[in-house]
């Protein structure tokens, strides 16, 4: 240990490595050839540096010491089957790049451990630099290509279920619960979406990890039925749900609590559509996908009808996913019942902004005019009004000029109001009448 210390503190070589196995066997941490007993995850003594982790923590920070560690590979590889816990340490010192130029060292949950401890531990120095932005700008691209690998890894792998259905739903297991642990270390401290593209790609790890888990528990379940062993797989349901709790509670804390003005709600709702999206999650897709839009529901709750349908003039070639569209769509329905006052400045705000989306040139044009023409029908013009409350309403409501000189100036304006088209004109026309009298 002492002259392992003195190897760490001296220098940036990484020669010291090699001399874990023995340390590892004469300390009894581990034996030869042998698998690991199951330890407490991300300590000293689970990364094989009992005694020695300060000293490589602080060693792993000097320029030039992951890429010597990464640089003796080839020389470690014997030793990692010797030595199942000399891998841990190997992955501690290198650096994310190389975890992913090392190929399959190392089991997806280890790895996904890994993942972890280095998410955590940049999140925490870019805090105390105020320097957050640049680990999401300069590691996102880094951790998505390392948890693909993973990924891959989960997806491709073939198990000897005949021979290692023990040590692979213990394996598997452990893969799953890294995986949450390292969504939830990267979800901590992000409240804006910002690793929008990073957390859906670690959601889709947690969902390939316990794809792995199923694959084993109905094997299991079925070679040991008739001893007893079955309700394994009832029980991975039970767990399937819980991660769905702890995903859920992800979704509403990225999506943004509540938009602080329309172009955010636009973006929110794309990142809805992309997280309903997923080629991994199989045949629990649907059950994803209520959860996802239950979720959904609740946050378009708490918005002003103004807002929902001067949005949803806005979302033609939005490219948003049919179920979220769906769910949109009905909430903007609902809309329709509440919205502000007739004369309310509110109202009158989102009357301009669809007479602004109908003067556009754009996909929108027929969605404004549509949207347009309801409102006006159910706040704005009335067809039983008396001439005097027609006019007395016209002349004191700002939006009356806007929309005339949209029918003025737009040549099909008329026609993509449809409905409310001939309230308006009738309105024209009892104006005209009083002003010629």
């Amino acid at each position: 240990v002492p002259t392992i210390e003195a190897c760490t503190t001296r220098s940036s070589v990484s020669e010291w490595l090699l001399a874990l196995p023995l340390l590892h066997f004469l300390r009894g941490d581990s034996t030869p050839f042998q698998i690991l007993p199951v330890m407490k995850v991300n300590t000293p003594q689970w990364w094989g540096l009992d005694r020695l982790y300060n000293d490589v923590k602080t060693f792993r920070n000097k320029q030039g010491s992951s890429k010597s560690a990464f640089a003796l590979l080839e020389r470690l590889r014997p030793l990692f089957d010797v030595d199942p816990l000399t891998v841990r340490a190997y992955l501690f010192v290198i650096s994310l790049e190389q975890i992913t130029s090392s190929g399959n060292v190392g089991k997806p949950f280890e790895i996904i451990t890994v993942l972890e401890e280095k998410a955590a531990n940049q999140t925490k120095t870019a805090r105390s630099r105020m320097l957050f932005s640049s680990f999401v700008d300069d590691s996102e691209k880094l951790f998505l290509s390392a948890i693909q690998n993973v990924l891959d890894q989960c997806l491709e792998s073939e198990i000897d279920l005949e021979k290692n259905a023990y040590d692979s739903s213990c394996n598997a297991k452990l893969a799953v619960e890294a995986s949450l642990r390292l969504l939830r270390t990267l979800t901590g401290s992000d409240s804006e979406g910002k690793r929008l593209s990073l957390l859906l790609k670690c959601r889709d790890l947690v969902f390939a990890t316990m794809h792995v888990l199923e694959k084993i528990l109905r094997y299991d379940t079925v070679a040991n039925s008739e001893g007893g062993n079955t309700g394994s797989l009832g029980k991975f349901r039970e767990r399937i749900l819980q991660c769905f709790n702890i995903i859920d509670e992800w979704l509403v804390r990225i999506a943004l609590a509540r938009p602080r003005d329309i172009k955010a709600l636009k973006n929110d709702l794309k990142i809805w559509s992309d997280v309903v999206q997923s080629d991994v999650i199989g045949d629990h897709l649907e059950d994803w996908t209520s959860k996802v839009i239950v979720s959904l529901k609740r946050k378009l709750q708490n918005l002003e009808p103004a807002v929902l349908l001067t949005v949803a003039s806005q979302l033609s070639d939005a490219g948003l996913h049919r179920a979220i569209e769906e769910c949109f769509d009905g909430s903007v329905e609902k809309a329709y019942v509440h919205l502000p006052a007739k004369g309310s400045p509110e109202l009158d705000t989102l009357v301009r902004e669809l007479i602004a989306g109908i003067r556009k040139e754009s996909h929108n044009k027929k969605r404004s005019a549509m949207i347009l023409s309801q409102v006006l029908e159910m706040r704005c013009l009335t067809k039983n009004e008396t001439p005097v409350s027609v006019l007395r309403h016209v002349l004191a409501w700002p939006p009356w000029k806007d929309l005339m000189q949209l029918i003025r100036d737009v040549p099909d304006a008329s026609r993509l109001l449809e409905s409310s088209c001939g309230v308006i004109l009738k309105t024209k026309s009892v104006v005209a009448e009083i002003v010629d009298k």
